[in-house]
């Protein structure tokens, strides 16, 4: 039985695309609340029935487009560096008969000097779930 789908993610000059959808026979994790109040900052995959989102989830924190890295000054010993090469992100979803489309949106506030502007929405991904494999389970890491 086909309980969830792994969704392969490539981050690649500051934008996600999505690399491949395969069925996996694990437990996806639970999303948020399907009918958010206020939007949140940060990265926000959602499985969508035409328009209607039946399935969210933040996943801000698996896409850095920065890393740390040793400095070798003993007043600053890290810093904050901007990824350069392009990395792979896996992430599990439910496997929702009813899911039609995947979105991912990264909604973020710009800076212009010290002041804060209104923050505004990036859309990575928004395309139809196609799912590769059939319907083969597969087993591996979330």
């Amino acid at each position: 039985m086909i309980e969830a789908l792994r969704l392969q993610f490539e981050w690649r000059d500051g934008s996600i695309h999505l690399k491949s959808a395969h069925p996996v026979a694990k437990r996806a994790p639970a999303g948020d609340v399907a009918e958010r109040v206020t939007p949140t900052i940060g990265i926000e995959l959602e499985l969508r029935d035409a328009e209607r989102a039946i399935y969210r989830r933040q996943v801000g924190t698996l896409f850095p487009d920065s890393h740390e890295v040793q400095t070798g000054d003993p007043a600053r010993p890290f810093a904050r560096h901007p990824r350069s090469k392009p990395y792979t992100v896996e992430i599990i979803v439910p496997a929702m008969p009813k899911a039609t489309r995947l979105v991912v949106t990264e909604r973020r506030t710009a800076r212009r000097g010290k002041a804060a502007m209104a923050a505004h929405d990036i859309v990575h991904v928004n395309e139809a779930l196609k799912i590769g494999d059939g319907d083969t389970p597969r087993q591996g890491r979330q």
